[in-house]
């Protein structure tokens, strides 16, 4: 598991590819502008990537739908109605991507260990060098 506030490395591919090698990554990521992002990968492969408030956007990956029957229990794969009120932005997606991450890996994120401190803790700065000119490239 990996909290990184204000952080974007858990959906980049230079770090979900060796993150996710011989074992499975899911990762939620929610910007200040209420962006949200899933990736679910098994063994340094993108198996299902989507963003969560825009469920009827195309998903991406291995296999795109793999996950579509828990997507459709937590609410993230109805189509937005443009004649519904849109919802306050942010909480119900978020909850329903740490949900369907809880689902994907077994782990748990409770509110404790997102208020800290961490019981343990390692730097992943060295995933956000820039290489050959380029910075690091999403995880898609």
């Amino acid at each position: 598991m990996i909290v990184e506030p204000a952080g974007y490395m858990g959906i980049m591919r230079d770090a979900v590819r060796p993150l996710s090698a011989a074992t499975v990554l899911a990762s939620v990521h929610n910007n200040v502008n209420q962006h949200a992002r899933f990736i679910y990968a098994v063994d340094g492969k993108v198996i299902t990537g989507l963003d969560s408030m825009f469920p009827d956007e195309p998903r991406w990956g291995a296999e795109p739908d793999r996950l579509l029957p828990h997507l459709e229990d937590l609410g993230l794969a109805d189509e937005f109605d443009e004649d519904e009120e849109w919802q306050k932005p942010g909480e119900r997606f978020v909850e329903a991507a740490l949900a369907l991450a809880e689902r994907c890996t077994g782990i748990r994120l409770t509110p404790e260990q997102v208020r800290g401190p961490l019981p343990h803790a390692a730097s992943v700065t060295h995933l956000y060098e820039v290489r050959d000119g380029q910075a690091p490239a999403l995880a898609c």
